[in-house]
């Protein structure tokens, strides 16, 4: 789990850089104060969780609490800068595949689902929701979501079965080196 903390860990801090790049670019939110306070605050917990995964033990609980922040640190950046066409919302990618890494098939659909659930919420609870085309662009954008779950399940399901193949092999090698 640590080493899938730390790749994780990475992949949190160097996401940072292009969410604030993507909220140069034009969008249906000007004000971007608010984004820009959240976004300081995002980097203080990227860079203290890139931290602990390097410096010490990682818990399943910690993989649990890290993937409700980082839900929630998306969520919270998307709605400030532009809601459903906030390009901030391209890092909700990021939760199923880390997800995948970390757990099995099962929890990986939950993920997955609580992830389409935090973007339908904030696009749709976003001033810009009213604009033309808007619910079908939401609605690609959620299957978009969806299909990505589907095939981070998927891969955690791969995974899962080469960890238990991996084990029973170095289970019947320890077995047969030791008669």
């Amino acid at each position: 789990m640590t080493e899938s903390e730390r790749r994780i860990a990475w992949l949190r801090v160097t996401a940072i850089p292009l969410i604030v790049g993507a909220q140069r670019l034009p969008h249906p939110n000007p004000e971007d104060t608010a984004f820009f306070a959240a976004i300081a605050a995002v980097s203080a917990y990227a860079v203290v969780a890139f931290a602990w995964v390097h410096l010490r033990p990682v818990t399943r609980r910690f993989a649990f609490g890290a993937t409700a922040a980082d839900v929630a640190s998306i969520t919270g950046l998307a709605s400030l800068s532009g809601g459903a066409f906030s390009e901030a919302r391209l890092t909700y990618f990021l939760i199923p595949i880390a997800v995948a890494f970390r757990f099995k098939p099962g929890l990986t659909a939950v993920a997955g689902a609580v992830t389409v659930v935090a973007y339908l919420a904030q696009a749709l609870a976003h001033p810009a929701a009213k604009s033309a085309d808007a619910d079908r662009f939401i609605a690609i954008q959620a299957g978009y979501l969806l299909w990505f779950g589907l095939a981070a399940v998927l891969l955690s399901a791969v995974l899962d079965r080469r960890t238990r193949r991996v084990a029973e092999l170095a289970e019947v090698r320890r077995c047969s080196s030791g008669s």
